[in-house]
């Protein structure tokens, strides 16, 4: 049998703490959520859970003994702005030793602890076994889908899941509009310093006396400005 903590819904091992499932194993679904810097001895299979290496805003590495599966599960991390350190409390880590089995889109959704992202590899996951699944089975959720960033995932590397940032930072942009449409939209309309640049999500936004206000703007999709 497989030990679920179903009525759990957070699993925080914290730094210095262990959590043995050896016996049995670990299951977790969702909407409940594995986080923590500590160390679980058994194996563990995520489920549509969240799991967040760490804690919020925090950097940290969750160490898990046996063996792990990710399956359709959402996974959230902390990186800084030096994407050479794996782990360390300086990048969110996740540390397998034992096999690493993917199924499903995993999301990661990725909080810059410094302000912004930067370009580089971040190690997002070290596993000492076989892996099952490739970095197809990732992908970029949240804010950072539709900025100025480029995300693409790397298995490549035996015993390594590498994140590579490319792309650029954000802009700082005064709002204008067109005076036609005045549509706020994710790499749309030429809106932005004179009309002469796009929105791009985590993009800075000001309004003032110099933006057109006929007709009323238009917020059209999930945008998220880093500020306005």
């Amino acid at each position: 049998a497989t030990t679920s903590l179903s009525s759990s819904s957070v699993i925080d091992i914290r730094q210095g703490a262990t959590l043995d499932v050896s016996a049995s194993g670990l299951a977790i679904a969702a909407p409940n959520t594995l986080s923590g810097s500590g160390t679980i001895i058994g194996a563990v299979t995520a489920n549509g859970a969240k799991v967040t290496p760490g804690g919020f805003n925090a950097a940290g590495t969750l160490t898990l003994n046996n063996q792990f599966t990710l399956s359709g599960a959402s996974l959230g991390y902390d990186l800084s702005s030096d994407p050479s350190t794996a782990g360390s409390g300086v990048n969110d880590l996740l540390s397998v030793g034992g096999d690493l089995t993917l199924s499903g889109v995993n999301n990661v959704t990725l909080n810059a602890l410094n302000g912004t992202l930067v370009s580089g590899t971040y190690r997002l996951i070290d596993y000492s076994g076989t892996l099952a699944g490739s970095a197809a089975n990732f992908a970029i959720a949240g804010s950072a889908n539709g900025s100025r960033r480029t995300f693409t995932f790397d298995t490549s590397t035996p015993g390594q899941v590498n994140l590579v940032i490319a792309g650029s930072d954000p802009f700082n942009l005064v709002w204008k509009g067109n005076g036609t449409t005045n549509r706020w939209n994710v790499n749309g309309d030429l809106n932005g310093n004179n009309n002469a640049e796009k929105f791009f999500n985590l993009d800075s936004v000001t309004g003032d006396d110099t933006g057109t206000n006929t007709p009323n703007s238009e917020l059209v999709g999930d945008l998220a400005p880093i500020a306005i």
